[in-house]
């Protein structure tokens, strides 16, 4: 785009450097005088991009996952930094300046004087105009299409039902086998610190899991029902679960459809016992009352009864298809690492620094952490929205850097067009043509090539619209409504950008025209 501005530009003082070249100026001299200027304005703009740099970054940064895995995101600037933003701001200077230096200084004196011209030459620069356009209108439609389909799906994925409530809640992690409790005091912990923090000013309930959803380390069983089930392969299944205190669900706003939760006896000294979803019961119990059922998690391990059954829900992706799911009681099955999760009444995160004291009462030397609103932790989780977050935020910004770069293109092609037949034009003019003539005359070259790029755009957008689907969310790979609205913006956008050089040609005067012929 900076050379088919450069390249009308210079177009646009082609009398200039006739007279430069009449008065004794050499070619080496005038190709030094526009690569000293496209340099400058690249590296003037390399100055620009190093500060745009900075604010994206920091942008991003509220973006980028957070969790267990540290992730450094933090930018800091060395000199193989800024020896890299000169070196190729100065490459861009000369590539995008040294076409239409050679062109501009090819210059016949008596020729341009005589104002002959050469068609052949002309057209080629037009050629290499009009390619430059055609390939940013494709590029901008691609990224465009990519941003509308990552919006949509993020827009998809926040409706979707994930089986629980993440408003108002609250989490905090920590692991108590660090300080060497074993399950008898671990219980007794978690025992005290749900006493201490449902009494937390602001906080409703807590609850205390060995698992949330979409977190990064969630336990996997195979597990297998008592009697065999002839529909199972090796009457067995993969599995996730979590183990849960009795409060879990309630906290978490978990339906439980059949049965009952656990409660306080459910103890090492009783039966075991798990709530499943309804995934797994329909796996295991086809057409039957789970409640009652028995499963084992490996070879050899204790039966579970089932004794509830909960709605089926989100537990590692959220774009995941429904899956087999069961929670374990803590009092039979004690977990560590564990995450306190607290229901608030409005804002949760004011309740952090109480919440965090109160576990510093407990144990001043049990290190916390992914101290968190449950909402945020989805907005930031890989497994969640993050991906599509990102995803819809880059092609946001590559996106509206595309499209202007096709206004700044298509206002260089239809300018330089003007230019070169303003002859042509002032004759129009003289002989009855209206404004409305002339601007779809000088207009016609940038719907033509829109019309090109958004053809092969087109099919570029489809192919990668299906290489990402397996990211997007609740809509198909070509999606109508998003591939519509990104062509009546670029159409829309291309119209602008076009209407304005082609108006500017009706100022154009007859006389004027003619006389400087």
């Amino acid at each position: 785009n900076v050379a088919n501005l450069m390249l009308a530009r210079a177009a646009n003082r082609e009398k200039e450097f006739t007279m430069r070249a009449a008065l004794g100026a050499t070619r080496w001299r005038l190709i030094r005088q526009l690569l000293t200027e496209s340099v400058a304005l690249a590296l003037l703009a390399g100055i620009a991009g190093w500060i745009l740099s900075y604010a994206i970054v920091f942008l991003t940064d509220g973006i980028s996952q957070q969790g267990d895995f540290p992730i450094r995101s933090e930018y800091d600037s060395n000199w193989a930094d800024v020896a890299f933003t000169i070196f190729i701001s100065l490459v861009a200077g000369l590539a995008s300046g040294i076409f239409p230096a050679l062109s501009a200084s090819r210059i016949d004196i008596m020729d341009k004087l005589k104002q002959a011209g050469s068609a052949r030459v002309a057209q080629s620069k037009h050629f290499l105009r009009s390619f430059l356009v055609v390939s940013q209108i494709m590029f901008s439609f691609v990224v465009l299409i990519g941003g509308g389909l990552f919006l949509k799906s993020l827009k998809n994925a926040q409706h979707v039902s994930t089986g629980f409530n993440a408003d108002n809640l609250l989490e905090v992690s920590f692991n108590l086998e660090l300080q060497g409790y074993d399950d008898e005091t671990g219980v007794a912990f978690y025992d005290r610190l749900l006493e201490r923090a449902t009494a937390i000013p602001g906080a409703t309930n807590a609850a205390i899991s060995s698992h949330l959803p979409f977190s990064y380390n969630m336990r996997t069983y195979t597990i297998s029902p008592e009697l065999p089930q002839p529909l199972l392969d090796d009457n067995e299944l993969l599995s996730r679960n979590a183990t849960i205190d009795t409060g879990f669900l309630s906290t978490m706003g978990i339906r439980l459809i059949r049965g009952r939760g656990f409660e306080e006896t459910d103890t090492k000294e009783t039966k075991p016992v798990a709530i499943v979803n309804e995934k797994l019961a329909q796996l295991f119990w086809p057409g039957e009352e789970a409640i009652g059922k028995r499963f084992r998690r490996w070879e050899g391990d204790p039966l579970i009864e089932v004794v509830g059954i909960t709605e089926t829900g989100k537990y590692a992706m959220i774009s995941e298809s429904p899956s087999p799911f069961f929670y374990l009681p803590m009092k039979q099955y004690f977990s560590s690492p564990a995450t306190l999760v607290l229901k608030s009444e409005g804002n949760p995160l004011l309740l952090a620094a109480n919440t965090r004291r109160v576990i510093e009462d407990l144990d001043p030397h049990l290190p916390t952490y992914d101290l968190n609103t449950v909402r945020n932790k989805m907005d930031s989780s890989a497994f969640a929205f993050m991906p599509l977050r990102l995803g819809a935020f880059l092609a946001a910004i590559q996106g509206a850097i595309g499209l202007l770069l096709t206004i700044m293109g298509l206002y260089s092609v239809i300018s330089y067009n003007v230019y070169r037949r303003r002859k042509e034009i002032g004759i129009r003019v003289a002989m009855g043509a209206d404004e409305n003539t002339i601007i779809r005359l000088m207009g016609r070259e940038g719907a033509r090539l829109t019309i090109i790029g958004l053809s092969i755009g087109l099919s570029l957008s489809i192919a990668f619209s299906i290489g990402v689907s397996r990211f997007l969310f609740g809509l198909s790979p070509v999606d109508p409504a998003v591939f519509l609205t990104v062509t009546f913006v670029l159409v829309s956008t291309a119209a602008l950008a076009s209407y304005w050089p082609a108006r500017h040609a009706t100022y154009i005067s007859p006389l004027e025209a003619l006389q400087s012929e």
